[in-house]
């Protein structure tokens, strides 16, 4: 007869341990010191972060600060945003891509990522995905990923299109590129290699560098 032990764990301890684990106090001695408590900053630290946090939500709501700054600057008052921007724009330890939302990860997951490339491509994600990118043709992606091939990296603006057939109240309707662009990037083909937007970022193929601001 095999006995079930019933562990049983303190509130203080678990609090500890959480608050250890996402960088909001110091390290518990097992734990591995996050660098979010040093007193360095710039890209490295901001990469160290995203390793330990997973990832941080990309979101254009700002009430104090856009929440991919607030969640890192809650952690290492010495953060800055071009912090971010440089590990993403410049030294490539970051990308952008979906978690639940648009999000910034560290470049180590990408290779863990394709797999999510892959289930999208094959519609193997929400049924809502499926009608939300519906109006996405293969020739609006043709046209798309040849004026990137050919122009460079782009914002949507850049490409002339039409707006999206689109009721839904509470948001505006995209144009078709934009929603080509998203598709594309959702299927990794494009990514996000700049953003001076947050409705609209500059896309271009994976490992691109863009050198006009």
């Amino acid at each position: 007869m095999t006995s079930k032990a019933t562990v049983v764990l303190a509130n203080p301890g678990v609090r500890n341990a959480l608050f250890s684990v996402n960088g909001l106090s110091t390290p518990l001695p097992d734990d591995d010191p996050l660098p979010a408590v040093t007193a360095t900053s710039g890209s490295s630290w901001a990469h160290k972060a995203l390793l330990r946090l997973a990832y941080v939500q990309v979101d254009s709501i700002a009430a104090v600060e856009r929440a991919q700054h607030h969640i890192l600057f809650s952690r290492n008052d010495r953060y800055r945003p071009a912090d971010l921007r440089k590990a993403l724009e410049v030294d490539r330890t970051a990308f952008e891509n979906w978690t639940h939302s648009a999000a910034v990860l560290p470049v180590d997951c990408y290779p863990y990522w394709k797999h999510y490339f892959r289930r999208f491509r094959n519609g193997e994600t929400h049924p809502g995905y499926g009608r939300y990118f519906s109006q996405v043709t293969a020739s609006m992606r043709s046209r798309v990923l040849k004026a990137v091939r050919e122009r460079g990296p782009l914002a949507p603006r850049d490409v002339v299109s039409r707006k999206a057939e689109w009721t839904d109240p509470y948001f505006a309707r995209p144009s078709l590129a934009k929603m080509t662009m998203e598709y594309l990037w959702r299927a990794g083909t494009l990514a996000v290699t700049r953003r001076r937007s947050m409705i609209s970022p500059t896309v271009s193929f994976p490992g691109t560098t863009a050198t006009a601001p």
